[in-house]
């Protein structure tokens, strides 16, 4: 699957994850993987957390460990824009 065609996070049973349309993990340990996504960059937390396998020529990325829980983020750039216009108001 083309990674700019879209992003989906599916989740079996709290243990297994795939997401599509991942463009860069950031960082990752056994309690939290950071990662860019065509929808912005995603923090996910858990326990015993490991990446069992990762494409990023097809952006896919498959995650095994408890999932506790998503944070979706605005990307870095978009954030200093918000900024940005908050100041200049």
């Amino acid at each position: 699957m083309d990674q700019t065609r879209g992003h989906i996070l599916e989740v079996k049973d709290r243990k297994s994850i795939k997401i599509t349309g991942v463009k860069h993990v950031d960082s990752y340990d056994d309690k939290e993987i950071i990662l860019k996504t065509s929808m912005g960059d995603l923090i996910i937390r858990g326990t015993d957390l490991n990446i069992n396998s990762l494409n990023l020529e097809d952006g896919s990325l498959q995650v095994i460990g408890l999932v506790e829980n998503f944070l979706y983020a605005e990307e870095a750039g978009a954030r200093r824009k918000n900024f940005i216009k908050r100041i200049l108001k």
